[in-house]
């Protein structure tokens, strides 16, 4: 009875390990030529059943079995065993005919890591699919192609399927934004070639998909937020494309009404010539959508410009060497204080802008400030420029000025934008033909010139002096300006009634 019992579960076991390769459900497929035996081909409800052949010459470890359709060969069908060369094993698909019966298989040999394929084979029940050494293929003839995320988030999966399939399979990886990935597709050309590419983000949750992509090696598909197939909240999302033949360092963009190129958004990084970086901008298009760019190289000091760009969430703005542009052509003024205060700041915009940016500095008393404007003749010709004093608090300002190279911009008391309560100031030009040491300003009615007030004028030049009374007490003074306090040529300009600001020329014909 013991040597019974012994038999029978030797009987049982066997059973057991034969029913483990027929009866699990997984994918399979079978041989263009036929190489079928047996019957019940005909049933396409039926789940097929085959049997690999090994005639390779080879031992095999590795058995993989997949819908043709699918870009995911799965896990080893055949574990740890061992299919020895001119041994066969019977498997059961996953799928009855009618739903798919068109599969690829792939055999992995036990050494020396040979790899034997068939692809694309219409499969029948109890079909026998026999792979010899004809069928060794390394998969070189496969696919090859980059994603490139410029979306501005990160891919927590890529899926890539064949147009003609409904299943997306299994995810080929994570891709962080600004990242590349190199992808091989285990279909080859010679099954399908156009392909739908979907990568999903889950912050924010979206996918962005290409759908009916011809697919060939080498192929780089650049992503961008454009292919968000949901509408996206938030500020627009841009590509720069380096294609200037230079290493990039320096990446600047601004509002097109901006005077303010910002700080460099790339750090102390490269952006090497060929390559992209997504950035985000600064306000949704709602609010603006043109733009200017400015690439500064790592050596050599080129930089490369474009402006008034209008932007589209996710577009792709390439630069080349026809960008070249070293910014002689942008507008240098200059801006003479003769307001008798201290400006703490000062700020230009366009006058079809309401954002004043940032301050170009400050500027004391009698002084003037060389500022070039950042925005080229072509996208604007007309400024506001405000000056900024805290002492007192006040501020100066000329709107709709029409702005050239070299275009001279004074600001007196008289572009206050306040009512000043302090006396008057008044501007002093001095286009004599010499230069100024002495001047002296008094009341009409008075008969003494008193002494001299301080502060030189060159010729050319021009200054802010402060009046002795309130213009509701006086404002007609005389004014005399000499070469020296004490002798030289003298000019005068008597009975003159002033107001708040003026700017009074002296020239060679009031030489006294």
């Amino acid at each position: 009875m013991r040597y019974f019992i012994k038999i029978f579960g030797i009987f049982a076991f066997i059973a057991l390990i034969g029913f483990s390769f027929t009866g699990c459900g997984f994918l399979g497929g079978s041989e263009e030529d036929g190489n079928s035996t047996g019957s019940g081909g005909g049933n396409t409800n039926v789940i097929p059943t085959i049997t690999i052949q090994n005639n390779t010459g080879y031992s095999i470890n590795g058995i993989y079995i997949k819908e043709s359709t699918s870009t995911n060969w799965g896990s080893n069908l055949y574990g740890y065993s061992t299919l020895s060369n001119g041994a066969s094993r019977e498997f059961k698909l996953s799928k009855s005919l009618s739903a798919n019966n068109e599969y690829d298989f792939r055999l992995q040999s036990t050494s020396g890591g040979h790899s034997f394929r068939k692809y694309k084979l219409t499969v029948s029940n109890n079909m026998t699919i026999t792979f010899t050494s004809s069928d060794l293929n390394d998969g070189s003839n496969l696919p090859s192609i980059t994603i490139q995320n410029r979306t501005g988030v990160n891919f927590n999966s890529i899926f890539i399927k064949p147009s003609a399939s409904s299943d997306w399979g299994t995810s080929f990886g994570s891709l962080s934004n600004n990242g590349n990935q190199n992808i091989t597709i285990p279909i080859p050309p010679s099954s399908y070639t156009t392909f739908d590419i979907q990568a999903r983000s889950t912050n924010p949750a979206n996918t962005y998909t290409r759908n009916n992509v011809t697919v060939s090696s080498g192929l780089i598909l650049k992503y961008t937020s454009e292919d968000s197939d949901s509408s996206l909240i938030g500020n627009p999302v841009i590509v720069i494309q380096n294609n200037t033949g230079y290493s990039i360092n320096g990446i600047y963009i601004k509002e097109s009404t901006s005077t303010n190129w910002g700080s460099n958004l790339y750090g102390y990084s490269t952006l090497s010539n060929g390559v992209s970086r997504t950035f985000n901008l600064s306000q949704p298009l709602s609010a603006n959508n043109e733009y200017d760019l400015r690439l500064q190289s790592t050596s050599g000091g080129h930089s490369f410009r474009k402006y008034m760009v209008t932007v589209s969430d996710g577009m792709v703005v390439t630069f080349t060497t026809n960008d070249l542009n070293d910014g002689s052509d942008l507008p240098a003024i200059n801006i003479q204080n003769r307001a008798g205060v201290n400006f703490n700041s000062i700020f230009i915009k366009p006058s079809a802008s309401s954002d004043w940016g940032t301050s170009f500095g400050s500027l004391s008393s009698n002084s003037n400030s060389s500022e070039t404007i950042p925005i080229p003749p072509s996208s604007y010709t007309i400024f506001d420029i405000q000056a900024r004093s805290t002492n007192p608090a006040n501020t100066y300002t000329k709107n709709n000025v029409s702005i050239s190279n070299g275009t001279v911009i004074t600001l007196t008391s008289a572009d206050s934008d306040n009512l000043l309560l302090a006396n008057p100031v008044i501007v002093l030009q001095n286009n004599t033909g010499y230069s100024i040491a002495g001047v002296w300003i008094k009341p009409s009615s008075s008969a003494s010139w008193g002494t001299a007030l301080s502060g030189s004028i060159a010729n050319g030049q021009s200054r802010a002096y402060t009046l002795s009374q309130s213009l509701s007490a006086n404002n007609v003074y005389d004014i005399r300006l000499r070469q020296t306090t004490s002798s030289g040529s003298a000019f005068s300009k008597s009975n003159v009634t002033v107001s708040e600001g003026m700017i009074l020329t002296f020239t060679t014909s009031d030489l006294e």
